[in-house]
């Protein structure tokens, strides 16, 4: 995830990690820590987004670092889709999903997220010309053992 992002067409890259042995992994992000000690999605989110709202962006870029088959070119596809009025984000055809993108209007929105989430409300209501489709192996989710083992096999 961390090496598609390198790849993609970005100004700024921030991780948000919470273990700091992870640090050395991520040259070329400027690093943040979650808010909360034992943080849920929304509280990662909110920190990623509290560091980029300090560029003042146009757009920022969501990406999870549990989805290692998202390529840097279907980053650059999402930021492309992703409007001055409409966020964007990939979908498999079943769910929206990050990568995401926002405008950067729509940042202060973020503040209302809470619990193990994420951003899944605030694409919920996006038109389908905002979504990028691709294959449901594009954006494998990987949050155990089980699901790395079946990546590896499929």
């Amino acid at each position: 995830a961390a090496n598609a992002m390198l790849a993609a067409d970005l100004d700024h890259r921030i991780a948000v990690v919470g273990d700091p042995e992870l640090d050395p992994l991520l040259n070329g992000f400027t690093l943040v820590r979650p808010l909360e000690n034992d943080p849920l999605q929304s509280d990662s989110l909110k920190a990623g987004v509290q560091a980029a709202s300090e560029y003042r962006p146009d757009r920022v870029l969501i990406a999870l670092a549990d989805m290692p088959c998202v390529e840097h070119d279907l980053l650059d596809h999402v930021l492309e889709t992703c409007s001055d009025t409409h966020a964007s984000a990939a979908t498999d055809g079943r769910r929206r999903t990050p990568p995401a993108c926002f405008p950067g209007w729509q940042l202060t929105e973020f503040d209302r997220l809470t619990g193990d989430r994420g951003a899944g409300p605030l694409l919920s209501g996006l038109p389908p010309s905002q979504l990028v489709v691709v294959s449901a192996a594009s954006l494998a989710d990987i949050d155990t053992q089980a699901d790395l083992k079946e990546l590896e096999q499929g």
